[in-house]
Formats: C-alpha cells, sequence, structure tokens
C-alpha cells in the first residue's frame, strides 16, 4: 500500500511544499501540453463557462475510451486556474485500483501534519477547508465508489472545485457532466478544398501529427478525399488518429487507409511517455472492458455483432433473454451507455437503436471470438432476420411502408447476414436460408432501388444460386428475382433477363401467380429496353396485366411500361391511353411511388405534344411525389426531365440547377451512363451561357464516363456537341475533328445491353449540318477534310489529351460563327413559327396564332432544330436574329 500511494503522490503537479502550506504562489501547477489541442474549442469554452458558474462546484467530463477527456479536463483547468490562488493540482488515479485508497492519497498530498487525532476525512476537510483550490481527478471510472467522498470535500470545503475525467458519470448530486463526443468529420455532402477539410476537427488533427512523422506530408485536393476516408474509419476518435499518423512513417496514405480494416492491430506503438493503456487502441479498449461486470461483458460482445446497431428486442432475441429479465437487460443496456461504449439513436415510430463507434465494435467482436461465441451469434442473426424479412415481404399496403422503413434500419444487418450465410453455405441449411433471405429482400431492393444493392449482394446471390441446393421452386423462384435484380440495377440487362426467365418458369411451376405476373412484366420490360422489340415487350405485359388483374401495384406498372414504349414508339395516342389508365388507377389506389413514375412518363408524352407547361407541371409532382417517398433514382430521372425542359426552351440558367442536383443525384446512387449523360446536358447549359471553361470540363467528364462504359451513343452525341462549342470558339480545326471523330462512334454498334433507361426529351443524334457547312466553308474544303479525317483516326483518349495540351479554353466569348445556311433550308410555315418564336411566343400562343395544334408546332419545331443543328429555343432565337427575320 506504501508504494502504491508514493507511485499515485509522484502524479501530482505540484506537490505540497515541506512546509506544509500549498504554494499557492508556484501558478501554473498544471502539467504544460506538448502539442496543441485540435477541434475541441467549443467543449473548452463550455467547461470554462461551467467552472465560472459559482452553482457548478463538480464537472466531470465523460467519453469513451480514447477521446481525449484527460487534454480536454487540462485545458479547461489552464482557463480558470487563476481564479484559485491555492492552485490547480492534477491526480492521475490510474494506478489506484481500489475505491478506498483514493482518501489516503488525497490526504497524503494535502494533510498539513503527519500525525493527527482527527479520523483521514475530516483531517483532509480540516486541510482544505478555507483553500481556493481545483482539483483535477484523472482516471475516475475505476474507483468511482469514491464519489461520495467528493460530495463529502464540496460539501465541507466551500472555496473547492473539482474537475474529474471518466468514461461514466458518478452519479452523485451536484454533478455536470460535459460529454465529448468524437472529434468533427465532413459528411457526406463532405467540402471540396482541403482548407474547407482542415476546419474539421479530426482532419486538422490526422495532419498535423501526420507532418510530425512526416515533415513533407501536406493535404492537398488529390489525397483530400483519402485523409477523409481515413478520418472516417476511425470515427474521428483522437487516439486512434494519432496512432494512424504516426503510421505514415512507414506507410503511404492509400496502404494506410488499406490496413485500417483491422484497426487494433495496426494502431499501436504510441509515445512511451504516456500510460501503457494509451499506447495501443486495443490496450485502451481492455482497460474500459476490464472494469465491466460479467453481465455487461456479455451484453457487450454480442451488441457488438451488429452492424450499425440493433435495438433491445433484436439483442433479447438473438440472445434468447428471458422475458421476465427484460428490466435486467435494459439495465444493463443504461450502464453500457453511461460507460459510452453505446450510443443511442432515436428511430421513428420504433424503439431506440443502440450503437458503437466502429473502433468499439471491432474490440467487441474480438472478445466473441475469444469466447468462442461467434458462430452461436452469427446462426441466431441469421434465423432472426429471414424471419424478419420473410414477414415483410408477406405485407401489403401502408403496413408495408412501414416494415421498408424498419427494413432500411436493418440494412446493414440484413447485408452482413446474407454475407455470413453465403460464405458458410457449404452447410446446406446456411444455403437455404441464404436464397430465402436473398428472395425476400429483393421486393424491397425493387422498391427502394439503389438505397441497397451492390455488386457483393449480386456476388453473394448468384454464388449461392450457382450451388444447386435443393429447395422448393417457389424459394428457387424469388431468389432468381433478386439476382435478376440485382443485375438489372447494374445495368446487366442481358443477365437480368436470364435470370427472370427462370425464375417465371419456376413460378410456374410452383403456381404462383403473382411471381409469374411479376417475372412476365420484367421481361416485357427488358425486351423493349434491352432489345427494342416491341412487339416481344407488349405481349409479355399483356400476359402480365392477365396474370395479375386483381394486383393493382403490378397492373399500373404494366400500364406505364406499355405507355412508354408506344411513346417511344411515336404512338402517342396510345401512349396517353396506357399513362391516363396508369395515373388513374395509381391515383385511386394511392400508389405514390407509382403515380410519381405515370406522371414522369406523362410528362414526356405532353412534351412530345407541345404541350411545355404541361410537362412541366406533370414533371414537378412527379418531383415532389419522390421527394416524399424517397426514391432517390426516379427523383433523380425527375430533375433531369426537369432541366431538359428548360434546356429546350433556352433557359439554360433555370436548366441548370436542375440538372446539377441530378447530377448529384446520379452520382450517389452510382448510375454512371445516367451521370453521364447529366454532365453533357450540364456542358451544354454552360455553352448557351458561354461558361466555356465549364462546358469544357463536363464535355471531359461525360466522355471519359462513356468510353469507359463503352456507350457508343454517348460518345458520338458528346464529341457532335463539343464541336458545335469549338465552332462556337471559332477553333473550327477541333470542331472539324470532334466531328470526324463522332462520325465514326455514331457508325459502331458495340454498345453493351443496358437495361436501365435513360430519359431524352429529343433525340440524340440532332442534325448539325448546316453548322458544319459553315465550317468548312470558312476552313476551306481542303483543311477542313485534312482535320475531318484526323479525328476520325483519334481515339477519345487522344482527343482528350490533344485538346487539354493544345486547345486552352478561350477566357472571353469569341466572335459569333458565321452561318452560310439560311432560311432557305425552311418551309414557310417553319419561317412563320420561327418568327414567333423569336418574338417570345409559347407553343400555345404560336399554335393560336397559325390556328394549328401546340403538337403540329412540335413537330415543326423539331423538323427546325434539325435543319439548322440548334439544340434549345435559346439558339434558335439567336439564329433568327443573325438570320434577320425579324
Amino acid at each position: 500500500m506504501e508504494n502504491h500511494q508514493n507511485k499515485t503522490t509522484e502524479q501530482l503537479f505540484p506537490l505540497p511544499s515541506p512546509s506544509g502550506k500549498l504554494d499557492g504562489a508556484s501558478l501554473p501547477g498544471l502539467p504544460l501540453p506538448l502539442t496543441r489541442l485540435l477541434g475541441r474549442a467549443q467543449e473548452v469554452e463550455e467547461g470554462e463557462r461551467l467552472l465560472h458558474n459559482t452553482q457548478v462546484r463538480l464537472l466531470t467530463v465523460t467519453g469513451t475510451g480514447g477521446v481525449g477527456k484527460t487534454r480536454v479536463a487540462l485545458a479547461i483547468a489552464a482557463q480558470v486556474q487563476h481564479d484559485f490562488p491555492d492552485g490547480a493540482y492534477l491526480f492521475n488515479l490510474a494506478p489506484v485500483q481500489d475505491a478506498s485508497f483514493v482518501l489516503p492519497t488525497l490526504l497524503e498530498a494535502f494533510s498539513f501534519q503527519q500525525k493527527s487525532a482527527h479520523p483521514p476525512l475530516e483531517e483532509l476537510i480540516i486541510s482544505l477547508r478555507t483553500r481556493h483550490l481545483l482539483l483535477v481527478l484523472d482516471n475516475f471510472e475505476q474507483v468511482i465508489g469514491a464519489s461520495p467522498l467528493l460530495v463529502e470535500l464540496l460539501t465541507s470545503c466551500p472555496a473547492l472545485k473539482v474537475v474529474v475525467t471518466s468514461r461514466e458519470r458518478l452519479h452523485v448530486r451536484g454533478e455536470h457532466e460535459l460529454e465529448l463526443q468524437p472529434l468533427a468529420l465532413p459528411g457526406p455532402q463532405m467540402p471540396v478544398g482541403p482548407e474547407a477539410l482542415a476546419q474539421y476537427g479530426a482532419i486538422a488533427l490526422f495532419v498535423e501529427r501526420a507532418q510530425a512523422t512526416l515533415p513533407s506530408f501536406q493535404m492537398t485536393a488529390e489525397n483530400a478525399p483519402l485523409v477523409v476516408a481515413i478520418c472516417q474509419r476511425l470515427d474521428g476518435l483522437p487516439l486512434a488518429l494519432e496512432l494512424a499518423a504516426a503510421r505514415l512513417g512507414v506507410l503511404s496514405l492509400h496502404a494506410l487507409h488499406q490496413r485500417l480494416t483491422r484497426r487494433l492491430t495496426l494502431l499501436t506503438n504510441g509515445p512511451r511517455d504516456l500510460p501503457a493503456r494509451q499506447q495501443t487502441l486495443r490496450a485502451t479498449l481492455q482497460w474500459s472492458y476490464d472494469l465491466l461486470t460479467p453481465l455487461e461483458q456479455r451484453t457487450y460482445r454480442r451488441l457488438s455483432a451488429f452492424v450499425g446497431g440493433c435495438t433491445l428486442p433484436i439483442l433479447a432475441a438473438i440472445s434468447a433473454w428471458p422475458e421476465s429479465e427484460t428490466a435486467t437487460l435494459e439495465d444493463t443496456a443504461t450502464s453500457l451507455l453511461s460507460k459510452h461504449l453505446l450510443v443511442r439513436r432515436e428511430q421513428e415510430h420504433d424503439e431506440p437503436r443502440f450503437v458503437m463507434l466502429e473502433t468499439v465494435r471491432e474490440f467487441g467482436w474480438e472478445q466473441l471470438v475469444i469466447c468462442q461465441e461467434a458462430e452461436m451469434v452469427r446462426a441466431a442473426q441469421a434465423r432472426y432476420f429471414v424471419q424478419l424479412a420473410e414477414a415483410a415481404a408477406s405485407s401489403s399496403g401502408s403496413e408495408q411502408e412501414n416494415w421498408f422503413e424498419r427494413l432500411e434500419w436493418e440494412r446493414e444487418n440484413l447485408r452482413m447476414t446474407l454475407q455470413w450465410l453465403v460464405e458458410h453455405a457449404e452447410q446446406e441449411h446456411n444455403a437455404e436460408m441464404a436464397l430465402r433471405l436473398a428472395g425476400a429482400i429483393a421486393r424491397f431492393w425493387t422498391v427502394r432501388w439503389y438505397r441497397w444493392s451492390s455488386s457483393q449482394e449480386r456476388d453473394w446471390v448468384e454464388r449461392t444460386l450457382g450451388l444447386k441446393v435443393e429447395v422448393s421452386p417457389e424459394v428457387k423462384a424469388r431468389a432468381l428475382q433478386a439476382a435478376a435484380w440485382l443485375a438489372l440495377v447494374q445495368d446487366d440487362g442481358e443477365q437480368a433477363e436470364r435470370f427472370y426467365q427462370e425464375s417465371l418458369r419456376c413460378f410456374g411451376e410452383a403456381e404462383d401467380a403473382r411471381g409469374s405476373a411479376v417475372a412476365s412484366y420484367w421481361l416485357g420490360y427488358l425486351a423493349w429496353v434491352v432489345h427494342q422489340d416491341g412487339k416481344q415487350a407488349q405481349s409479355l405485359l399483356a400476359q402480365c396485366s392477365r396474370l395479375t388483374k386483381d394486383d393493382p401495384i403490378v397492373l399500373a406498372l404494366a400500364r406505364i411500361t406499355a405507355g412508354n414504349i408506344a411513346l417511344d414508339q411515336g404512338e402517342l395516342t396510345e401512349a396517353q391511353t396506357c399513362l391516363e389508365q396508369s395515373v388513374a388507377l395509381c391515383r385511386t389506389t394511392k400508389q405514390k411511388k407509382n403515380l410519381a413514375r405515370a406522371l414522369r412518363s406523362m410528362g414526356r408524352l405532353r412534351f412530345a405534344q407541345g404541350e411545355t407547361t404541361d410537362a412541366r407541371s406533370l414533371f414537378e409532382e412527379s418531383l415532389a411525389l419522390c421527394r416524399e417517398t424517397k426514391e432517390a433514382f426516379h427523383l433523380a430521372r425527375a430533375l433531369d426531365l426537369l432541366g431538359q425542359l428548360e434546356l429546350e426552351q433556352g433557359n439554360a440558367e433555370l436548366a441548370q440547377p436542375w440538372l446539377e442536383e441530378a447530377r448529384r443525384s446520379y452520382h450517389a446512387l452510382g448510375t454512371q451512363r445516367h451521370l453521364a449523360w447529366a454532365s453533357l446536358r450540364l456542358a451544354e447549359a454552360a455553352r448557351q451561357q458561354e461558361k466555356y471553361e465549364v462546358a469544357h470540363a463536363c464535355y471531359r467528364k461525360s466522355l471519359e464516363l462513356f468510353e469507359r462504359l463503352n456507350e457508343t451513343e454517348g460518345i458520338a452525341s458528346v464529341l457532335r456537341s463539343w464541336g458545335q462549342l469549338a465552332a462556337q470558339q471559332h477553333k473550327l480545326q477541333w470542331a472539324a475533328r470532334l466531328w470526324g471523330a463522332s462520325q465514326v462512334w455514331s457508325q459502331r454498334k458495340t454498345s453493351p445491353h443496358f437495361s436501365l433507361p435513360v430519359d431524352h426529351l429529343q433525340p440524340t443524334g440532332a442534325n448539325n449540318e448546316p453548322v458544319v457547312v459553315a465550317v468548312r466553308q470558312q476552313l476551306g474544303p481542303q483543311a477542313f477534310t485534312a482535320a475531318w479525317e484526323e479525328g476520325q483516326g483519334m481515339s477519345p483518349a487522344r482527343l482528350l489529351a490533344a485538346q487539354t495540351l493544345h486547345e486552352p479554353v478561350a477566357s472571353q466569348s469569341p466572335t459569333p460563327l458565321r452561318r452560310e445556311v439560311g432560311p432557305s433550308h425552311l418551309t414557310e410555315r417553319e419561317i412563320e413559327v420561327l418568327r414567333l418564336v423569336a418574338r417570345g411566343h409559347t407553343d400555345a400562343q404560336i399554335a393560336e396564332a397559325l390556328v394549328i395544334s401546340p403538337r403540329t408546332v412540335h413537330a415543326h419545331l423539331r423538323s427546325i432544330y434539325s435543319k439548322l443543328g440548334l439544340s434549345s429555343r435559346f439558339a434558335a432565337i439567336r439564329y433568327a436574329l443573325d438570320a434577320h427575320l425579324l
């Protein structure tokens, strides 16, 4: 005990003078930090504010291990120490293993007499009663039983204040808590520049500590995303960030990020002057774990098996926790919360959710494996989540939406369960459960689109199907539907079609009419989108409608798709019939998701009929419904169409925000082809506004994406439109090269069979012959032909490189290109329409003035755009002015 106390006393700064008096004149009496405290300005300010309050006598700084409690407590003490004439003192209580030793430790430090007739507590009170002191008691969690002692001291010593650091609250009278969260991290829409990112505490700390290890290290625009990813993977925990930064002496940023899949193994070798528990992340977490009761340890281990946390009923279910002991489970979870090993998150209309920081969860999983409980817990989770998914799949109506939200919360646990079942599919029971789980989730993958699916899920489901497990036809059919959907949303239409065909056969064998109807619907959809086979598509959709005449959801989808096919084929009357039926059905049965799709298609139809005002209203209503129902993919498509509509009306400035939001949505969804088309449309919007640098950047991005996808139509469209920009900037040879290359790609038919349609309000292969003629005239036939032929031999990559090296973007608007193609190419009626457009008339006003239908006006405008190589109303107005038609 004597050695123990001496060791503890050495941790006191400063020690009392030999005379037995506190040397208040020797301030500051706190250890001076050797590194900056970053990202904690608000917490220190709040702690200082609390201690300046005369009503606050006991401040407990709490937080999980490695969050930086000691540094913050010392920073707060340093800010207020001049308010305490008799000193501010730090006790490190880490070596004290028993709460009964706290009083002797304090007494030894502050007692005026070596011997006293008074009891120890009374002697300490006598010593401190008149002193204006601030005590900082570090690592109090392991001696939390001594908390009443602090209350006694504070009650009897009116000028004393105490700051405690602990991984849990003391739960005593007069306590005020300052809870520390991990350092701030950027969210999904993170800033793009290093300067903005450096404002986040976690980023700033990592960068500064990295520079201490590697002085040449700098955060740049190129490596910033990797820095952010590392800090996010480490949960913003200061200790973890410092240990990771120290590894940059031997690892690159990329290697460090890859190695952090096993954080606890990597994050070791902290500074030797720190306590042993802070030299590795594992030791810090072991310290917390060892302080738990056996029941708390078991609960912590079980909770660590969940990705993204769980509710207490789920934990009880997989742990076989007796219902009679629910209160005990609640008490245990409350204790883990107070020790900052759990975080509580509220869920709307459901039980609160308990989650862990990933570093804390990784340690808990290690303990689960050490205790040989991992396989048992995973098997219990599999049974629970398969039953949950199957119950959700059998729901309908408004009840189904509630199930959707519940499954959305469990999406990471469902994903983890599917992976575990597939990896253990050598046991036939697990293989069957994997197929059951995939089949049950398929319906939600379908409705929620990209919010769940990924290439990993697709691989897992296809691997399990390849095992040829003996299961019922219905189970296999639903798993095949899951595999088909995962292929479809990754734009692999041919593979999706094969899976849907096999699922149709299995549903027929199982005599499942609804399953057969759904498979028929998707086969009809793919017959058109992939093969452009309208006859086969309509036949399959009709079959779907016959099979599902009593199911309004599938019937509505079939009518929407039939309407889209008719619209794409130019059969506007048939399209209108189908789409009006689908809209009426969706409104009657309150199908908001399908109604959003039907309205978007109806908007395309109205645009084709020349009713642009109606089209805009329909797109806007569709967009509002998508926002309400969180339909991310269909929301992006509605945004895209609104942007295209404004472009066609010559309103590039209005189109730009719609298209930018659409592009961000496509990027988040991972739909690369849609992202490429959105980038192309943004380039065209920038070109119309003469924002040439923006236009060039968007053209480059779009071309890079299309080339990666081998999307020949997209490549040809980019090169054709980019040539328009080059001509507009008087880069005439570049225009000819780009058009030459565009011609080559427009003749190729090597694009893969995509399964996700891209909405185009206008044909993508618009005729730009008038502009080509004008450029040929100005360059001369020989020079034009040479540039054209040179472009025909250039790959997109070579064009990009050559444009970057040799064709700097003009900083000012060039002289407009003189066109040699005049109104003589237009009919008399087209000239009348063009004049009215230039005077600012809408399509409806033009129709009224010329006594024709809006649909006919729209047809005339398409012809005008095609003949003159124009892409928007704005360009048509400029042409009319240049041609002196007014």
